[in-house]
């Protein structure tokens, strides 16, 4: 059975009503017994269930993400806004290793 949500203009009461599809809409409020109710209609609430709904959940793995584009665009401009860092790794000395003969 629907529940439908009464106003009332003189009084300003608002309340729910369980009433079936054919019973006739409620004309006196029941707090002041005045003759201006109107029924509220408000959006019915949705719930999508399973896959398909969402941005995320058809999402080809061949775009390319942000970051991605990002890279391509700066190796193909030659420079990048971040300086790259150069590895070094220090020289190494050769040690004269002496030999005893005897």
């Amino acid at each position: 059975m629907p529940v439908y949500t009464y106003h009332c203009n003189s009084c300003e009461h608002e309340f729910d009503q369980h009433q079936s599809f054919s019973d006739d809409p409620l004309e006196s409020c029941p707090n002041c017994q005045a003759q201006a109710l109107h029924k509220v209609y408000k959006p019915a609430r949705v719930v999508f269930k399973g896959s398909g709904y969402y941005v995320t959940d058809n999402r080809s793995s061949k775009k390319p993400s942000l970051n991605n584009a990002k890279a391509k665009e700066t190796s193909s401009n030659g420079s990048s806004e971040t300086p790259e860092k150069k590895e070094s790794k220090p020289e190494k000395k050769e040690s004269k290793v002496t030999e005893k003969t005897d």
